[in-house]
């Protein structure tokens, strides 16, 4: 069968529903994750020495790169949902 046809067993608007809950879910771990890791990161580096200083820029590189590939991947999915409600 056709997932377009009316006499389908799933239906578009729950393929759409369920979507929209596992993006939610994802971008709520994903910022509580962030703002966990980024406050660690915070307080080692007020509480580090001037060695421990230069090892906590080091990972705040790794930390922001991996904010942006988990925050640009959430918006791809995003727009391509949206755009793919549109057809």
């Amino acid at each position: 069968k056709n997932i377009l046809d009316h006499d389908s067993q799933i239906e578009i608007t729950q393929i759409r529903d369920f979507s929209n809950s596992i993006f939610n879910i994802f971008l709520t771990i994903g910022i509580v994750v962030a703002t966990v890791v980024g406050s660690i990161l915070g307080i080692k580096f007020i509480t580090s020495s001037v060695e421990g200083k230069a090892d906590v820029k080091k990972m705040l590189i790794v930390y922001v790169v991996g904010c942006i590939a988990v925050f640009g991947a959430f918006t791809i999915w995003k727009v391509v949902v949206t755009i793919l409600q549109g057809i």
